[in-house]
């Protein structure tokens, strides 16, 4: 973890200031909560017995040459890496110190108790849970804005002090402890390769993908003008659906603009409603048209065609949800990578927490499925076992624009060409009269074939002009 305390992201127990020394008891449990998980997480790592984390790995090497529990060598690496501080000019807060005492203490006394894998399954499964566990508790004490721990201020003062990138500084930082921690008799296994690498999954928020970015990188992860606010209901009996299948129908209603409306079936007899406009444009709208909620209501009940389709329809209860939409539109602002960064040394990030949503359809499976495929191919675990470069996860960024960045440029287009009610009905109108660009129009939003069609300046250009 590399979050520097100023760069975290704000919760209801966020500390305002992390040097505080009299933090909100509530500020305080979720630190301590959080320490605590991350250092079960640990121990399961290290019971499992196929691998630990790479300060993990040194930290029992140092126990075998001292005979010391791995706790209390994780303490005493703690401490040592606290005094590197000094040169460095770095200040630990509560939390700093919290974190030594804390994880060091669970290792201690959870390693001793916690069970023997009785197979290789039962290990893999114990060291994917102690990952998943180290990673929660990482976001609730880093989160809780008391300071980083020990290792993260280290790596992150070294990196203000050199300008040397900071994935750079952790590849180097723990390849070198996992080589010391080996060579005297920590570890390495299956455990420390997966830590090499960490996939970002985590949706429009997810905590990987603003590592990669805002922290690591000083780059912006969320631009309103790319972000999509939705809210959806699943409704039972709307008319004009029948069975499981049907198509995706998205209207572009005057009252609504530059929002849209879209109905598609899930299941037999059940549909799902929603509405959807970019953030930017939402915030310049006045009375109801500012909530989502409210304009889905109208549109149900007072819109002239739908009422009627909703006549008999019947809401189903605890469906109703609000969430967002990172959309994979090019960004202005001459940022390296399109259409933001998502991957650094250490990291990949796929699907949404890519910003991968096709900004005029508003689907993202296709594409988060096609860089969950396109992440596989760019990991080496062999070549990687000491950590995924920063050369790797260049690749891997420009290899996901290459492939869907015409696509997604294209999208954003007609995304823009959607607000311009004149362009929309002349396009609507040409579609009426070409079977082949209605065809077109239907298929792109399911259809990967159909929507590459528009990739093409001159198939727009004789479809639209010319015919």
């Amino acid at each position: 973890m590399f979050k520097l305390a100023k760069k975290v992201p704000t919760t209801t127990w966020s500390s305002e200031d992390p040097m505080s020394v009299k933090p909100r008891l509530t500020t305080l449990v979720i630190l301590v909560i959080g320490e605590f998980i991350f250092g079960l997480g640990d121990s399961l790592l290290i019971a499992a017995g196929i691998g630990n984390t790479p300060w993990t790995v040194l930290a029992e090497g140092i126990s075998y040459s001292i005979e010391a529990s791995i706790g209390e060598a994780t303490f005493l690496v703690s401490v040592a890496v606290l005094l590197l501080w000094i040169p460095l000019r770095e200040i630990p807060g509560i939390g700093t110190i919290l974190n030594a005492i804390i994880i060091a203490w669970t290792i201690h006394v959870m390693v001793p108790i916690l069970p023997s894998p009785e197979s290789q399954m039962v290990a893999i499964l114990m060291a994917a849970f102690g990952i998943i566990l180290v990673g929660i508790g990482s976001g609730l004490y880093l989160t809780s804005n008391l300071g980083p721990g020990p290792r993260d201020g280290w790596m992150t003062g070294l990196q203000r002090k050199t300008g040397i990138p900071i994935g750079r500084v952790r590849a180097a930082i723990e390849i070198f402890v996992v080589l010391v921690g080996w060579s005297l008799g920590g570890t390495v296994g299956l455990g420390t390769v997966v830590f090499a690498l960490t996939i970002g999954a985590g949706g429009y928020n997810c905590p990987v993908a603003k590592t990669v970015t805002e922290v690591m990188h000083n780059e912006p992860m969320r631009d309103d003008a790319h972000y999509c606010g939705g809210f959806r209901e699943y409704w039972e009996g709307v008319s004009g659906f029948s069975g499981s299948q049907g198509p995706i129908e998205i209207h572009f209603i005057d009252e609504f603009n530059p929002g849209y409306f879209w109905l598609f079936p899930v299941k037999e007899g059940v549909v799902n409603v929603g509405v959807g406009m970019v953030f930017a444009e939402q915030r310049k709208q006045k009375g109801d048209k500012k909530s989502l909620k409210k304009m889905q209501e109208w549109v149900i009940n007072k819109h002239p065609m739908f009422k009627k389709r909703f006549e008999k329809a019947k809401l189903v209860k605890g469906s109703s949800k609000g969430w967002q939409l990172p959309f994979g539109s090019p960004r202005k602002g001459g940022q390296p990578y399109q259409p933001r960064r998502s991957a650094a040394a250490g990291a990949m990030c796929v699907g949404d927490s890519a910003s991968l949503v096709d900004p005029f359809t508003g689907e993202g499976i296709g594409n988060a499925l096609l860089s969950a495929k396109m992440s596989s191919k760019h990991f080496d675990k062999d070549a990687h076992a000491g950590g995924f470069p920063e050369e790797a996860a260049d690749g891997y960024m420009r290899e996901l624009w290459s492939t869907l960045g015409p696509e997604l440029s294209n999208s954003f287009k007609l995304q823009r060409w959607a607000k311009k009610k004149w362009l929309m009905n002349w396009v609507i109108g040409k579609a009426g009269r070409s079977e082949e660009l209605a065809d077109m129009m239907t298929g792109m939003i399911a259809d990967k074939e159909a929507s590459t069609q528009l990739w093409s300046k001159w198939f727009l250009f004789k479809t639209l002009i010319l015919s």
